[in-house]
């Protein structure tokens, strides 16, 4: 299970933010029994990519076929002509194919998957790609151009109408950095669905180039906690310090 969402900006310097969690939660039968730290956002050379739905190597290896792996029976002129025809049809047929096998698989239509897909050519794009590979763009009633998937998504939608209606979030004026916060604060309210968590990975999408943050984020977040526990050790290091002293 997963939450994703990408907010495409309307000032400053054309870009697109996507946002998702790390967590993968495995399943006996309906009972959740292990959560475990999963790569949710696929990049290529001018696109990204992530979904909602299990971690099935069908799935991955779909992501490998864009990338235009060798090993995977595909090369960049494949990947690129899978990708402009998707764009052109705003169909994905892959997508609609790959549904349908893990469909007749698992004889469960949970077993699907959506995903969010954004380029930056020919020119901007961000699409939800639903089950049967269409392409959908934003609602217009949701004020900014935004998609969402997964478990965590009407907590994202709702965060999101909050910040507007409470003017925190100017719809009409979002640049980059608008976007990056109100990812992040979108992703912080989809943490209160169990199935969303540990930790978060910003992509942002420019016209020159498409940028992971994940490892940054979490080596950041890793260094701050064992800053703050020397801190801590040495604040009771001291006492012990003292204490042997005054002994």
């Amino acid at each position: 299970m997963t939450t994703i969402l990408g907010i495409k900006t309307n000032s400053g310097i054309d870009g697109i933010v996507l946002a998702c969690d790390n967590q993968s939660t495995s399943f006996d039968g309906e009972k959740p029994v292990s959560k475990m730290f999963v790569r949710k956002i696929y990049v290529g050379e001018n696109w990204a990519m992530g979904d909602s739905g299990g971690d099935d190597v069908d799935v991955i290896r779909f992501y490998h076929v864009l990338q235009g792996h060798k090993n995977y029976g595909s090369n960049t002129e494949r990947s690129k002509a899978i990708i402009e025809k998707a764009i052109e049809k705003k169909s994905f047929v892959e997508i609609n194919e790959l549904n349908a096998h893990l469909m007749k698989k698992n004889d469960d239509i949970e077993s699907t998957h959506r995903f969010i897909f954004a380029v930056n050519k020919p020119s901007f794009g961000l699409w939800m790609i639903d089950e049967f590979g269409n392409f959908k763009e934003h609602n217009e009633d949701s004020k900014i151009d935004y998609v969402c998937i997964g478990r965590g998504e009407d907590k994202v939608k709702e965060h999101i109408s909050e910040v507007i209606e409470e003017d925190k979030f100017d719809r009409d004026n979002y640049s980059i950095v608008d976007a990056i916060k109100m990812a992040r604060g979108a992703m912080v309210a989809a943490e209160k669905d169990i199935y969303t968590g540990m930790g978060y990975n910003l992509t942002i999408i420019t016209q020159e180039n498409i940028k992971e943050w994940g490892k940054e984020i979490k080596k950041e977040l890793r260094d701050a906690e064992q800053r703050m526990l020397k801190k801590i050790e040495d604040i009771y290091a001291d006492k012990k310090q003292t204490e042997n002293t005054q002994a």
